[in-house]
């Protein structure tokens, strides 16, 4: 059995300890010590990471009461100093702690029962059991969070045997333990749980719900604490400065400024599409007066791909084999027609590879991009050349 010194006391950074046994196993270094500050993987928690001697330690796992540290060489000596990375160590105690006073909060409020619970280093999440959440109940759930942690209440943990854990009020038991390790928030929660706490509420910061999902017939709740949620602060914060500094605006205007310039955005999109559909039909009839041999071929070099597709749909009903392209885009539109029976599905399978392209399509009509323009337009003269035979 590993004594677990992270136990005694939770802000321990590093302990003298003895080499107990240093082997291989499935292609990984693993080092057992007499005693550990390493906290390992459970409870939703990650493991800790940090040295052992001069070997780093990745990632820490208990097996039988007995702690693997997971490292990237053996080391040498038997009497080791053993290091861990505090700043992610404590970064886990306060996003832990916070999940408890979250997950106590809406079991007493809402009744919901936290029913998964993710912490990494990306995100942290848990999973309650209802469908969905108010934007108001986010903050009501916030607000009362914040305010245990403003209360400063104090965070103690003690160990139970199973019959000692019934008599006692527990948001969450353990069944099928011999102890039951209790990390009890002050009056706001009771809990059993193995992970590594802060010792008083304060010390989480502030907790703030970062967005909510539905998520297999429960709600979904990311959220932040601590040293997380000031970092994602100083990024939106950040942001926001940004905005108010080219939209020429305050920050309580920003919204309505972001509203009304978004609307004034989709109506001039609206406007541009409506001169982009009069002006293909305008260059449609300007090729088709063009056309030889009832064939339109053409590659603009200053249209983009949408442009070009509205000009070759308004030519398709005249009965002309047409090949348009955009340079610009780098794709090419093709409809056989104008009495030539050449099909362009099977021209396309045969001959794109060549001209290092995508695409396909039937008989009748057909189209592919390119890696570069020059092939696109190579391509186009080979199909000339076979509507021209």
């Amino acid at each position: 059995m590993t004594e677990k010194l992270y136990y005694d006391d939770v802000y321990i950074k590093e302990s003298l300890s003895r080499v107990v046994e240093a082997f291989e196993k499935d292609g990984k270094l693993l080092v057992v010590l007499d005693k550990t500050p390493f906290y390992p993987e459970g409870g939703g928690q990650p493991s800790d990471t940090g040295r052992i001697g001069d070997a780093h330690v990745s990632y820490v796992f208990e097996e039988d009461d007995t702690i693997y540290h997971v490292v990237d060489k053996l080391p040498e000596n038997t009497l080791v100093l053993c290091n861990i990375d505090f700043e992610r160590r404590y970064d886990f105690m306060q996003q832990h702690s916070g999940e408890h006073m979250l997950a106590a909060t809406f079991y007493k409020l809402y009744g919901a029962v936290s029913q998964g619970f993710h912490m990494g280093d990306d995100y942290v999440s848990i999973d309650m059991s209802f469908t969905e959440i108010s934007t108001e109940e986010v903050k009501r759930i916030e607000s009362v969070v914040n305010g245990h942690i403003y209360s400063n209440v104090p965070v103690n943990t003690f160990v139970v045997t199973p019959e000692e854990s019934r008599s006692l009020t527990l948001r969450k038991r353990v069944e099928g333990e011999d102890q039951v390790r209790i990390v009890q928030i002050g009056e706001v929660d009771a809990c059993a749980c193995c992970g590594t706490h802060v010792k008083y509420t304060g010390e989480v910061g502030i907790i703030k719900i970062i967005k909510t999902e539905k998520y297999k017939g429960m709600t979904r709740i990311y959220f932040k604490c601590g040293r997380r949620a000031f970092e994602d602060y100083i990024l939106k914060h950040d942001i926001v400065s940004t905005l108010v500094r080219n939209l020429s605006t305050g920050e309580g205007e920003l919204v309505d400024k972001a509203t009304n310039d978004m609307a004034e955005v989709k109506a001039l999109g609206r406007k541009l599409g409506e001169y982009k559909r009069r002006l293909s039909g305008y260059e449609a009839q300007n090729l088709k007066a063009r056309a030889e041999n009832r064939v339109v071929s053409f590659i603009y070099e200053d249209k983009e791909m949408d442009e070009v597709q509205m000009i070759a749909e308004d030519l398709a009903s005249e009965d002309l084999f047409i090949i348009l392209g955009s340079a610009l885009s780098r794709g090419i539109i093709v409809f056989s027609g104008g009495g030539h029976n050449v099909n362009v599905g099977q021209f396309f399978k045969e001959n794109m590879k060549a001209f290092s392209g995508k695409g396909g399509g039937s008989a009748k009509r057909a189209q592919g991009s390119f890696g570069y323009a020059e092939d696109m337009k190579a391509f186009a003269a080979e199909l000339l050349k076979q509507v021209n035979k």
